[in-house]
């Protein structure tokens, strides 16, 4: 252990990151075929997020079910969730458990 016996991270430490910012990982699905248009509102829509003081650490494409995974991190639970409602015209989410 290395912080004194609570395990890698203390529960001190993991309280303080909640509170300093949310991280989001989420799997998308296009609701429409990805034309440039589609692309370039999406495009825009992240740069709105991004002025807004969110900040996206990842976009991935994948293949399969989802079209891409994408992890955000925002101020507060608030944020995310009103940057995931701008995209609701395009794209399907899903947040899945382990289970």
């Amino acid at each position: 252990m290395l912080d004194g016996g609570e395990g890698v991270f203390s529960s001190h430490l993991c309280e303080r990151l909640r509170m300093e910012h949310v991280r989001l990982v989420t799997l998308y699905r296009l609701k429409v075929k990805p034309a440039k248009q589609v692309i370039d509102e999406v495009n825009r829509l992240m740069d709105q997020v991004s002025k807004e003081g969110g900040k996206f650490l990842s976009v991935d494409w994948t293949l399969g079910r989802y079209d891409a995974v994408v992890t955000f991190e925002s101020a507060d639970v608030k944020s995310v969730m009103q940057a995931l409602l701008r995209f609701g015209h395009l794209l399907l989410t899903e947040t899945r458990s382990g289970t």
